[in-house]
């Protein structure tokens, strides 16, 4: 017993060692800097870090759970966005005890690439039978990626570290199901209740797992159909009670997320043409951003037409990731033992379907002059809540380490005997080691400096007491974009609770047109907006030039 203690703990200092390394490179701005520098804009992070804290002043009672106060009166803003639930596992706690919320959320991110890589590594362990060698590597090359680096401004996006524990759940429920049955239920519920929430943390995220999880399948039926229904109904039988449970577990999960989605849904929809603004163009196959360490310098020498900079196209599964998962999972089925029939067998067929789904997940949405794939998905249901489809390649990048890990584990095992054993599982080993290498990148993706955000918040003097709701205005000369002023007014509506009529979110309410203080029609549609939703009383004005409050009677509505 001493002896299998002494293992379990001897493995998880190496996957934390491991782990603080990728860590270390993929963080290093805010190590460096103590935590001055957080991840993202004053644009998009200004409104994840606005949510976060939405949801922590909800648990303490002291705002409404749909009802950010932005855009006022507009309700149900809640779903105008990505809800982040899952980040309040951390959120919360690290703002009970003192964190300020920026460097709650920047924390919260931490600690969630920590579970995104433990479980990525479990997984590898319990499906695999990776070794753990391979298993942590791959877990670096998922963790640390060079699309998620490049996006790791877009807290949503990082949400793709809870599909492997998801899966993870889901595997280790079946693997206990004889031997402690209760134990795989509560598994089975665990992984249930996390599907669900992750649609309620980012949406985009969860709606492409489930894509691909399809898309898997199809490929497993495709390559194997009488053993794959077979494998299955004999899994459902099985298991029918773990199935049951998990679906119960995330018919009371997704009840949230529903009540919080449909409203906005008969309200906002995105066309198709919306998501081809965001398609991709074939040569963004290989798009890794302008500041990777190996590929940019030698893509931009070789093909010089290709435009790396274009950054909501830069989601590419690194080229070396692709092609060893492709290769690797032709060596599986080359050397896999068929069945007497000549099929082979469905364990032997996941690195294939794998690689695959990450293939076809890379090209859907590529645009041609031909058209685009996406095509083909835009009526399934919830594909029009999507605007952004080339970001469906943090989900490639997972099936791909997936399918890397999973074959490399095969080729590794198989190795055994060999006369040269020893130099093949070298090479196994440094193809991986390079892969990881691969996903460094120098762009600097860290642009909020925190003492600032804190020093504009304890700047802002207490309004008015005839205050009951305000907007924005800036007198100074300079001219920012405009969402810093939108989202300036979010976070000084929240620390003061009083709402704003400014705004920044996924849409726009109807009649409102209060984008940018500094044009010259702003206060015309403040006069405009508060005459049309009758709020002439108790509205004030804040200018961000030097925090003066201005009463009722000054305002442009009653003048």
């Amino acid at each position: 017993m001493r002896g299998v203690w002494a293992r379990v703990v001897l493995e998880a200092v190496e996957l934390v060692a491991v782990w603080t390394v990728g860590a270390a490179v993929f963080f290093r701005s805010q190590w460096t800097s103590g935590f001055r520098s957080i991840m993202g804009n004053n644009g998009d992070t200004r409104l994840i870090v606005y949510l976060l804290e939405h949801w922590y002043q909800v648990f303490q009672g002291q705002a409404a759970w749909r009802d950010p106060a932005f855009y006022y009166p507009v309700k149900d803003l809640l779903g105008w966005s990505d809800a982040f639930f899952f980040y309040e596992v951390w959120y919360t706690p690290l703002r009970l005890i003192g964190f300020d919320p920026f460097l709650a959320a920047q924390v919260s991110v931490v600690l969630l690439s920590l579970v995104g890589f433990a479980s990525f590594v479990w997984l590898a362990r319990l499906a695999f039978d990776a070794r753990p060698h391979l298993a942590l590597i791959g877990g670096l090359i998922f963790t640390f990626a060079n699309g998620l680096w490049l996006h790791s401004a877009e807290f949503q996006l990082l949400g793709v570290w809870l599909v492997p524990l998801i899966l993870f759940l889901w595997v280790a429920a079946f693997r206990t199901l004889e031997e402690h049955r209760a134990q795989s239920l509560v598994l089975a519920a665990a992984a249930g209740l996390l599907t669900a929430i992750s649609f309620y943390t980012g949406y985009y995220v969860a709606w492409f797992s489930t894509l691909a999880a399809g898309v898997a399948f199809a490929l497993l039926l495709a390559a194997g159909r009488r053993a794959v229904v077979t494998g299955v109904l004999n899994g459902l039988r099985r298991g029918r009670q773990l199935v049951l449970m998990g679906a119960g577990a995330f018919t009371i999960g997704i009840v949230p997320f529903l009540v919080t989605y449909l409203p906005s849904r008969q309200v906002h929809t995105r066309s198709y043409q919306d998501a081809l603004m965001f398609a991709a163009r074939p040569h963004d196959l290989i798009n890794v951003g302008t500041g990777n360490l190996v590929w940019s310098r030698i893509i931009r020498t070789l093909l010089p037409s290709v435009d790396l900079s274009a950054f909501e196209h830069t989601y590419a599964v690194t080229p070396l990731v692709m092609a060893l998962a492709i290769a690797g999972s032709v060596i599986t089925l080359r050397i896999a033992p068929r069945t007497r029939a000549g099929a082979w067998p469905i364990g032997r067929l996941i690195p294939a379907a794998l690689a695959g789904t990450a293939v076809l997940l890379s090209i859907l949405p590529i645009r041609t002059r031909f058209g685009s794939p996406w095509a083909s998905i835009w009526r399934i249901p919830g594909a029009n809540g999507i605007r952004a489809i080339d970001r469906i390649g943090v989900v490639a990048c997972l099936c791909a380490s997936l399918a890397l890990v999973a074959s490399a584990s095969e080729i590794y095992k198989r190795t055994a005997g060999h006369d040269n054993q020893w130099i093949l599982r070298t090479i196994i080993v440094l193809l991986l080691c390079v892969a990881a290498v691969e996903q460094l990148n120098s762009t600097s993706e860290s642009y909020i400096d925190r003492p600032s955000e804190l020093a504009l918040l304890r700047s802002v003097q207490p309004p008015p007491v005839v205050c009951r709701a305000f907007y924005v205005v800036d007198s100074s000369p300079k001219n920012l974009p405009f969402f810093v002023y939108q989202t300036e007014a979010m976070v000084i509506s929240q620390r003061l609770r009083v709402p704003t009529i400014n705004g920044y979110t996924g849409y726009y309410p109807q009649d409102w047109t209060l984008v940018n203080p500094k044009d010259p029609g702003y206060r015309l549609a403040v006069t405009a907006w508060v005459r049309e939703h009758r709020l002439q009383r108790g509205m004030c004005r804040l200018d961000l030039a030097d925090m003066s409050w201005s009463t009722p009677a000054s305002t442009p509505v009653n003048t």
